[in-house]
């Protein structure tokens, strides 16, 4: 007991002496950025043009969830240092250096279900700064029941006045103009005038303020499914004739999200891709700028194995510096397992190689590449919650570099 009053005694009275006595300096921060970082950055996305990309990603560095970004040259080279954008579901680039970021807004209906999805931009200027913001673009009902519900989906591209935006709200598909600064100058509903439902799309710049938009559609009767496409002018939004590419059979199922995609092969060619999941097989074919046939359909097997079953779980289809084609598809199949391609066309469209990769995880970042060389090639990955860019000549991975720059944490 003696001990224990000694103790209280010397404990109160040395708190007091050291009460007495100011600090030499002011207090000043020891820690510096955690490696590996201890608060959450995630879900990167790279978004390019030729000559640039954006890395984007989920980040708590100031303890809520926000979003961050890094600008990149054409080299990988980091311009600047890292800034906030209002999401990471899109971002386009623009004009003078401009560029649009989209946000998709879910909100839940807790009583009912169902619920809404809103989705929004920002105009960013050359130093990063918001120009415009809060844009509403759509706004869509999610119904209760999910039976007979086709999803939704957006596409946004860059214009030469300003951006181009596609949603696809069930089977309704609608387009809407904006200039550099943010204004809706226009909108149009192809699905009124189509008359047809509307299960995917894509959308793909044909130069000189021409679009070229392809879709797989129901008739009203449901008894035709087709993939269908369609030319129209940036000034007007008002479409030409239709052009039928592809009859699908009645068991065909259609993946929504990955059925379709284009891509500008030069100023006169396009190419038209779609990818059947039953099946798994990619089917492409090349069109005039004029939607006249150049090609019968080509087939590319995915997996070699006529009996494989699988889905697919990214399909994304670029350009390389020299003009040739590049389509990144990965598979998952049961077992938990991924098969990676990497299928290469020539400047022209004409098929070239072909790179395989079997992996036991999924590879998310096979997404959207920037490619530097025909084969060499730049993505994002998160790692012990950083963020990297690592570079890749087919599937042989080569040095990396963390994007984010923070400094500061919620963990600090």
């Amino acid at each position: 007991m003696k001990n224990i009053v000694s103790f209280i005694l010397i404990f109160f009275l040395t708190g007091n002496l050291f009460s007495q006595y100011k600090p030499l300096v002011p207090d000043f921060r020891i820690n510096e950025d955690n490696y590996p970082a201890t608060f959450i950055q995630r879900n990167p996305k790279l978004f390019s043009n030729n000559n640039e990309f954006i890395i984007s990603w989920e980040d708590y560095r100031n303890g809520d969830k926000g979003y961050y970004a890094q600008y990149f040259d054409s080299s990988g080279k980091p311009i600047g240092r890292n800034f906030k954008v209002n999401s990471n579901y899109d971002i386009c680039f623009g004009n003078n250096n401009r560029f649009i970021g989209i946000r998709k807004n879910y909100v839940s209906d807790n009583i009912y279900g169902g619920g809404s999805i809103g989705y929004f931009a920002s105009i960013y200027d050359s130093t990063n700064k918001v120009i415009a913001d809060n844009i509403l673009l759509d706004f869509m009902t999610v119904p209760l029941c999910g039976t007979g519900y086709l999803g939704n989906d957006t596409k946004i591209i860059k214009t030469k006045n300003g951006f181009l935006f596609g949603a696809r709200d069930n089977s309704k598909l609608r387009l809407q103009r904006l200039d550099g600064k943010g204004n809706i100058t226009h909108k149009f509903n192809f699905s009124d005038s189509l008359n047809i439902s509307v299960i995917s799309f894509d959308i793909v710049s044909l130069g000189d303020a021409q679009f070229l938009t392809a879709w797989v559609g129901n008739a009203p009767t449901y008894d035709t499914t087709k993939i269908i496409a369609t030319i129209f002018n940036e000034d007007t939004l008002k479409k030409s004739p239709l052009f039928d590419i592809k009859n699908l059979n009645g068991n065909d199922f259609i993946n929504g999200k990955n059925t379709i995609k284009n891509i500008a092969v030069n100023d006169s060619v396009v190419l038209i891709f779609d990818i059947l999941d039953d099946s798994l097989r990619l089917n492409y074919r090349k069109y005039s700028i004029k939607g006249e046939r150049l090609t019968l359909d080509s087939v590319i097997d995915l997996t070699n194995n006529p009996t494989q079953q699988g889905f697919i779980n990214s399909f994304e289809v670029v350009q390389t510096p020299n003009k040739n084609i590049v389509a990144f598809i990965s598979i998952w199949y049961f077992g938990y397992k991924y098969l990676n391609k990497i299928i290469v066309f020539d400047e022209h469209g004409d098929f070239l190689d072909i790179y395989s990769q079997q992996t036991e995880g999924a590879n998310s970042y096979l997404r959207k590449p920037f490619f530097t060389t025909d084969k060499d090639y730049l993505m994002c990955k998160q790692s012990a919650n950083d963020i990297y860019l690592f570079g890749k000549n087919m599937f042989n991975t080569q040095d990396s570099f963390k994007v984010n720059d923070d400094e500061i944490g919620s963990n600090d």
